[in-house]
């Protein structure tokens, strides 16, 4: 499993531009975070960001006028097949301290057969937290 990624924006004539290379999880989603709300994607000229890991597996996906489409938030409790009423979707938790999640990160599988292969969500202040041990050590726990 590889433990770079990439942070690729695309824009609406259908051209696309790597934003961060070979960086760090936490790196990536700072960098996705920051360019799904950038000035480019209040003008309309942003459609779409993704991070890729080392074996070019998508790890996320934020479209405009959608948000994050992958990974997709669990639905339990749905009615019917294909319904995404608000009242059934569960929030996802905070790995360390148990609030509503903001960030999910997602190791994929370099072989592309086992799906993904472990993932984490954090409440900002967790993450932050966990970054500031990152810069700190050199790992993330």
């Amino acid at each position: 499993m590889s433990q770079e990624f990439s942070v690729v924006q695309f824009f609406s004539d259908g051209t696309h531009e790597y934003v961060r290379q070979w960086v760090s999880a936490a790196e990536a989603i700072i960098a996705a975070r920051h360019y799904t709300s950038s000035v480019g994607v209040k003008m309309g000229l942003v459609t779409r960001v993704i991070i890729t890991d080392g074996g070019d597996c998508c790890c996320f996906e934020w479209r405009a006028g959608e948000g994050i489409v992958y990974p997709q938030k669990r639905r339990t409790n749905v009615k019917k097949p294909y319904t995404l009423d608000p009242e059934s979707l569960d929030p996802v938790r905070c790995h360390d301290c148990g609030d509503i999640a903001e960030v999910h990160l997602v190791a994929m599988q370099a072989d592309g057969e086992t799906g993904y292969v472990d993932s984490a969500s954090f409440c900002i202040k967790c993450f932050e937290a966990r970054l500031a041990m990152e810069m700190t050590d050199g790992t993330i726990h």
